[in-house]
């Protein structure tokens, strides 16, 4: 007995054989968290795919028979080996077609419970948890002093998560408008590197919010 799925980029020559969490919502839940972890996303070339594995082996454990790489007709993904519930076909990080699978589409698991779930099999230094828990805002309506949830530093090994809490140091003034060419005129930036540097954080595009929304610790 077993939940099986194929699920492969469209018009990609391999795809993700799952053993078991192969319904609908289970499958939707595997892509959205590789989106939240800001995965490369799943592409014909199978750009994506050996991260998006590593999060599935993660979750279900790498035996060899959980999940498993296998190849697929770029044309023709509905000839691949479906199992239970088909094959999804996905672009980036949304299912846009699916074949075979027939019969009630499985909606078992909430959406939050299942990224917290997958969340916690992977190992502590790629986990996202402080992102999930935090609160969407706009942009708009924070101050100085702050706290925001960003990607960590490029390069920082050390910290735990792929997520850190930064403070809000100020807002960019109309004075001096762009960083490295682009208007970030009233846009904050947090302190994401050391001030004692050649570039401050005032003049570091790295550390700029440049979204409509960020989250913060609840």
């Amino acid at each position: 007995m077993a939940n099986q799925a194929f699920i492969t980029a469209k018009g990609a020559n391999l795809g993700v054989q799952l053993h078991w969490n192969g319904g609908r919502d289970s499958v939707e839940a595997f892509l959205e968290y590789a989106k939240l972890a800001k995965l490369p996303p799943l592409g014909q070339r199978n750009e994506g795919l050996p991260a998006f594995v590593t999060v599935l082996c993660n979750y279900f454990g790498n035996d060899g028979m959980n999940v498993r790489i296998s190849s697929c007709y770029p044309h023709r993904p509905d000839l691949s080996d479906s199992g239970d519930n088909g094959v999804y076909v996905v672009e980036g990080f949304k299912i846009v077609a699916r074949y075979g699978g027939g019969g009630v589409e499985q909606r078992v698991y909430e959406l939050e419970d299942m990224l917290k779930a997958i969340d916690n099999a992977q190992p502590k230094a790629d986990q996202i948890g402080i992102f999930l828990d935090g609160i969407e805002t706009p942009v708009d309506q924070l101050k100085v002093g702050d706290q925001v949830i960003l990607p960590r530093r490029y390069g920082d090994v050390a910290s735990e998560g792929r997520f850190q809490v930064f403070t809000v140091l100020g807002f960019r003034p109309p004075i001096y408008g762009r960083v490295n060419g682009e208007n970030l005129t009233g846009k904050p930036y947090v302190d994401m590197f050391d001030d004692s540097a050649a570039v401050p954080n005032m003049d570091n595009i790295n550390a700029y919010i440049r979204t409509e929304t960020v989250r913060v610790p609840k």
